[in-house]
């Protein structure tokens, strides 16, 4: 928490999650704290100059949620594929198609990241 307290003094301005095509042109230098890294990586496979950093003393844990409705229709099949997304698999799959992961770090899954 030091970190995040010492660096939230510097915070210059506001953007949303999906905007880092404002830090890709300049006019914010970085987007820190944002909602899943997703659009990051999206913009570096298009050529963009952009980072992600995971903070060793200010990262941030996200949570997915992976629901059943109690009145699903197919309850055991709807078990079965949620367990198949926490597989390293289905992981693969998720990052390879929507830069998206349900584990908190993506060296889990072998894929590129960097951590400060």
């Amino acid at each position: 928490m030091d970190y995040v307290k010492q660096f939230s003094k510097q915070v210059s301005g506001l953007i949303r999650c999906n905007e880092m095509d404002r830090v890709v042109t300049g006019e914010f230098l970085a987007l820190v704290m944002d909602c899943n890294g997703a659009r990051t990586f999206e913009l570096q496979a298009q050529g963009a100059p952009l980072e992600h950093v995971i903070p060793s003393d200010g990262a941030m844990i996200r949570h997915f949620y992976l629901n059943i409705p109690k009145n699903a229709e197919h309850p055991n099949a709807a078990k079965l594929f949620t367990t198949f997304l926490l597989t390293k698999e289905a992981q693969k799959l998720l990052w390879k198609r929507l830069f998206r992961s349900l584990y908190v770090s993506r060296v889990a899954i072998g894929t590129k990241g960097q951590t400060a």
